[in-house]
């Protein structure tokens, strides 16, 4: 960051918000995340059967597990909704809206 507001010309007390903004870059989670839910996506929308029967074992599990991880990351970006029926959603395209959100919450931060 202290070599972008180099480059930029900016104060180093600048706001790395719009660092990120100017350059048309932002933090790596968010890619992550997107990922997270895209596979998830893929998953729920599989017809395969052993893939279904793996994902249904994990969701019936008691530890801690991937699916507790996407669930709570739903929720926390108030998708707990698309956790609950899946099919409400087109699940090929919500993970663009999923990063449409996230995106929009890391910018308000």
């Amino acid at each position: 960051m202290e070599f972008c507001k180099r480059i930029l010309g900016v104060k180093s007390s600048t706001c790395n918000i719009a660092i990120y903004g100017e350059w048309g870059r932002y933090l790596l989670y968010i890619n992550k995340y997107t990922r997270i839910i895209k596979f998830w996506c893929k998953i729920i929308h599989s017809d395969n059967i052993i893939i279904k029967k793996l994902y249904e074992d994990m969701l019936l599990s008691a530890n801690d597990n991937w699916t507790k991880q996407v669930k709570l990351l739903l929720d926390s970006y108030v998708f707990t909704y698309v956790w609950i029926n899946p099919d409400s959603v087109n699940l090929k395209t919500f993970h663009v809206l999923f990063k449409n959100c996230v995106l929009d919450n890391f910018k308000q931060a």
